[in-house]
């Protein structure tokens, strides 16, 4: 068996593939077949459906009593709903029935995998830094696989996509779930939506996170665009801001690498506040910088990614416990991706209007916001 560290890194990093590759994996494909359409109906019907199913599968998972085969079952889904629009060759109605079954086992595969490996072990601290890396490997990896299997054909890379589901299910079905404790179970033993809530709303640290980091990624949503326009202005290529985005994720890489070996001696609350924070001044900072500084903060906003994943993972199991753990997971994160969606429709309606910097502005502003209304609640507790 994988040391456990090892283990935490490879199921993250593979299981996650799919999920930060499909979109560019689509938007190549359409591309290629000049269906531009498509690709936005593909790409909304792959993640739109989370709100829904985030919620439910997080319930799913933690009625489950092998949560471990569970998310195996779901990256043999995601398999399957890979190979199925390879098979439908851009056909509308089987493509976008494909998507959804990937809306069903995304969740799954990315916050209801961080909370089955947070009860691998107590070191809670250092399980999430590892998946947190394990994250920034696929946000690495994923868009270098698609890009280069897209080369040969485009369905290529969607089914190397489905092949690192596989892979990842096949290390998760020799998994054994740790015994979970009857303290941790809900009172009927069926956890529901709303249990999971009602943790988030009565533990003021984990509302504190919650709040600050679905504000953040309310504008992180939009994110790329900003830089996009911002980018413009300064007179340079809009393909820059691949670069900015590639400096990014090599940052929160080697910042996930960094907490694996030493811990940061803060509360989960507080190390994401800063993190958030932090993230927020230093998008408004890209703003009014040139393009050398714009280059030199993207690698800080990378690092800043490591606290807040960890941060966030840590507050969401300390508070939470292990019987509705997914539910609070799955339900937190289909929070911020509801929220990103709607920042990148407000991102793009403001850098439509023809202002340049103003993007990047608003989006720091979210995480400024945020994060002092999330240590508002915080200081409640005081």
């Amino acid at each position: 068996m994988l040391a456990l560290q090892h283990r935490v890194l490879l199921v993250s990093s593979l299981a996650r593939i799919q999920a930060e590759g499909i979109a560019l994996a689509l938007v190549l494909w359409c591309a290629v077949r000049d269906v531009p359409r498509l690709a936005g109906l593909l790409i909304a019907a792959t993640t739109l459906p989370q709100l829904i199913t985030g919620p439910l599968m997080g319930r799913t998972l933690d009625r489950s009593e092998r949560p471990a085969r569970t998310t195996a079952f779901a990256a043999g889904l995601s398999t399957a709903a890979c190979a199925c629009l390879v098979l439908a060759d851009l056909r509308p109605v089987p493509s976008i029935v494909a998507a959804v079954v990937l809306s069903v086992s995304t969740p799954v595969l990315t916050g209801g995998l961080s909370s089955l490996v947070m009860g691998w072990s107590d070191d809670h601290a250092r399980l999430a830094a590892w998946d947190s890396a394990g994250y920034n490997v696929a946000g690495l990896a994923a868009p270098v696989v698609v890009t280069f299997a897209a080369l040969w054909s485009p369905p290529v890379a969607i089914a190397a996509l489905g092949v690192a589901s596989l892979a990842a299910g096949a290390v998760l079905a020799a998994v054994d779930d740790p015994p979970r404790p009857e303290a941790d179970r809900v009172d009927d033993g069926k956890p529901r939506v709303r249990d999971a809530l009602a943790v988030i709303i009565r533990s003021r640290s984990l509302r504190a996170v919650t709040i600050a980091t679905t504000m953040l990624s309310a504008g992180l949503g939009g994110l790329e665009l900003a830089l996009a326009a911002a980018v413009t202005a300064r007179g340079l290529s809009v393909e820059r801001v691949g670069l900015l985005a590639t400096v990014v994720a090599i940052g929160a890489l080697a910042g996930s690498i960094a907490l694996t070996r030493r811990s940061v001696p803060l509360s989960a609350a507080t190390m994401t506040l800063c993190a958030v924070s932090a993230t927020g001044v230093t998008v408004i900072a890209m703003a009014v910088s040139p393009w050398w500084a714009m280059v030199a903060l993207a690698a800080v906003l990378g690092l800043l990614d490591a606290p807040l994943l960890v941060g966030t993972y840590r507050a969401r199991t300390e508070a939470s416990p292990a019987g509705v753990r997914a539910g609070v997971f799955t339900l937190a994160a289909s929070a911020k991706l509801g929220a990103g969606s709607l920042g990148a429709v407000g991102v793009g309606a403001i850098v439509a209007s023809g202002s340049d910097d103003l993007g990047l502005v608003l989006v720091g502003a979210a995480g400024i916001v945020g994060a002092a209304i999330g240590a508002l609640q915080v200081a409640q507790d005081r």
